[in-house]
């Protein structure tokens, strides 16, 4: 967080609505009897600020970091992307939850990627998943993975490719 200002309880109270306007900017710290008490944080800066901290908790040798980087690199994600076409989840979306999946060794178990997406910080992460917001519903995981596996299957070369990620995943 960049730059907070300090307010009393007895401006608070005269002054709440410009103050919780100049929280939306920056976070407001409302100190009692001298000393930090409270902060006002927007939503919104409260979420950056969460996002920023996940990467803070990741593990830099977790072999989805080898995997994003070697994903990078080869371009899958964007061959894979471009023979999905959207759906109720986009096909940036839906290429990283297939590689996820396979990497996870269920490929089409929405309920499983789900829960999964519910606590592990680097799933999470993989697919850009942010701290504030929940994962979609397993059955939604389950028809996107369902459906992708289908397009996928479309392009022979493609989906050897992705069936290989498991065993070519350092650490698995």
């Amino acid at each position: 967080m960049e730059r907070t200002t300090r307010v009393g309880m007895q401006e608070l109270d005269k002054h709440l609505s410009r103050i919780v306007e100049n929280a939306r900017r920056a976070p407001v710290a409302v100190h009692r009897y001298g000393a930090p008490w409270v902060w006002i944080v927007s939503q919104e800066l409260w979420c950056q600020q969460r996002q920023q901290c996940l990467e803070d908790y990741l593990p830099l040798d977790h072999p989805l970091y080898a995997l994003s980087h070697q994903l990078d690199q080869d371009g899958l994600l964007e061959q894979l992307a471009e023979h999905l076409p959207d759906g109720e989840l986009p096909a940036s979306l839906r290429a990283r939850l297939l590689v996820l999946a396979r990497y996870d060794g269920h490929d089409t178990d929405g309920q499983r990627l789900h829960d999964v997406l519910g606590y592990n910080l680097m799933y999470r992460w993989f697919v850009s998943l942010p701290m504030n917001q929940r994962p979609w519903p397993a059955g939604q995981l389950a028809a996107a993975l369902q459906q992708g596996w289908a397009d996928v299957q479309q392009t022979p070369l493609l989906a050897h490719r992705l069936r290989q990620l498991h065993g070519g995943v350092p650490g698995n």
